[in-house]
């Protein structure tokens, strides 16, 4: 395995691969941007600390025309992520984020940072998921991937998935790490080759032929047991028949105890609610009686 194929980053790829990219160019590109904003694939939650409230200026730059500077430097100073996602994040139309604490619910999550009340609310309703109200399932490698390919796939135009600067600016909403994204996506280039790719797919296809089988066992597994308890219960009443003494019908008694306790306990409840119904019958009978005296 290269030395880039991290539990983490091979899952990413390979899922990529099998959601059909499969240009080598295109898939150093989503990979060198998913290195950047995961730290090395070794985190799924963004990145807080910030050395400085320069720093984090320097990277949001719409944190200082959100909150004064004073702000920014007491949560910088605070480490904690709740103030400095605030900072960060909150009070961010572009991103959805409207109401109070947005900032650190919708923060960055998974390979691409996935980030803003909007962006867990859409996409989450892309995939059946409650995103928007379990914003921390999108840190889940398996979520993760598909939200980073469907982002990576709606938000990039075809003819620019190759080219790494312009994806990367989309990716990122403007030029912060641009070098290192460039650098990381030819560092990738070099492992993605055409050879990776095949072995990647066809580890794809012995994984689908083999839960195709699995499930064909399980199915004949369950024919068989279905077989079974047909030609057990066609003994059953074959016995039952010709049982003239009772003995045969003790014996099931005697070895069964549980299903005849549920089987009285059955018959008592069908019983109550016969009696229920015949009494709302009688009662319905009643009032028509009466309301037909009264109309006499």
């Amino acid at each position: 395995m290269p030395k880039k194929l991290n539990a983490s980053s091979t899952l990413l790829l390979q899922r990529a691969i099998d959601s059909g990219i499969t240009s080598p160019k295109e898939l150093a590109n989503l990979m060198g941007n998913a290195d950047v904003e995961t730290g090395g694939f070794t985190r799924m939650h963004e990145n807080h600390r910030y050395s400085s409230a320069k720093n984090l200026m320097s990277n949001v730059r719409s944190a200082s025309k959100r909150f004064s500077v004073e702000e920014i430097e007491s949560a910088v100073k605070s480490k904690d992520p709740r103030e400095i996602f605030k900072v960060m994040y909150e009070n961010r139309k572009d991103l959805g984020n409207t109401q109070p604490g947005d900032g650190y619910k919708y923060h960055g999550r998974g390979y691409l940072q996935f980030t803003g009340r909007y962006n867990y609310t859409e996409y989450g309703k892309m995939f059946g998921v409650d995103l928007k109200n379990n914003p921390d399932i999108a840190a889940e490698p398996e979520m993760a991937a598909k939200l980073a390919i469907a982002f990576w796939k709606h938000e990039v135009p075809k003819h620019l998935r190759e080219n790494v600067r312009e994806a990367a600016e989309i990716i990122n909403g403007g030029t912060n790490g641009m070098e290192k994204r460039v650098l990381r996506s030819k560092e990738w280039e070099k492992v993605i080759t055409p050879e990776l790719i095949l072995e990647m797919q066809q580890k794809t296809g012995q994984e689908k032929q083999q839960n195709t089988s699995q499930r064909d066992e399980k199915f004949a597994e369950n024919e068989k047991k279905g077989q079974s308890k047909y030609e057990e219960t066609r003994a059953m009443l074959q016995n039952l028949l010709n049982d003239t003494d009772g003995s045969y019908a003790k014996k099931l008694v005697a070895e069964n105890p549980g299903e005849v306790i549920r089987f009285s306990e059955n018959n008592v409840q069908q019983q109550q609610e016969l009696a229920e119904r015949e009494n709302r019958n009688m009662q319905q009978q009643e009032e028509q009686q009466r309301s037909f005296s009264r109309s006499v």
